[in-house]
């Protein structure tokens, strides 16, 4: 992100990037205006994948560079794909693996968590969640 913020970016002064935190399920807020979204570890689910799919295109069509790093195997992958291919026909989307380090610490409660507009059915932060 930094070198982002000092080489891309040239109407934020160096070393600014702004964060926002929402529901990508809430498709009643629309996504602020951005050069760049990223959105990762955010397919736990095809409710949530459909979702992106979604926030994508959104983002796409008012110019914005979009990427979704994710997990292999999550269940929103392919429901995410799909989506973005029935939204978009011909477009060329795809994930290409990478090495990646693990990291641990504070969880978010971004799904079922207060106020989420998602469509699981189960506790935030361990407990089960639905599809």
């Amino acid at each position: 992100l930094s070198f982002a913020a000092n080489n891309i970016n040239s109407r934020v002064p160096p070393g600014v990037i702004e964060t926002l935190l929402l529901d990508l399920c809430d498709m009643h807020t629309p996504l602020p205006a951005s050069d760049i979204v990223v959105a990762a570890d955010v397919l736990y689910l095809p409710a949530t994948g459909r979702a992106m799919a979604h926030r994508v295109v959104e983002a796409l069509e008012r110019g914005s560079r979009v990427i979704v790093g994710d997990s292999p195997d999550r269940p929103g992958r392919p429901a995410f794909i799909a989506t973005l291919n029935e939204l978009v026909p011909g477009i060329c989307a795809e994930f290409v693996g990478v090495q990646a380090s693990a990291c641990s610490g504070h969880r978010h409660s971004l799904i079922c968590g207060e106020g989420s507009k998602s469509v699981s059915s189960g506790k935030a932060n361990g407990g089960d969640v639905g599809s």
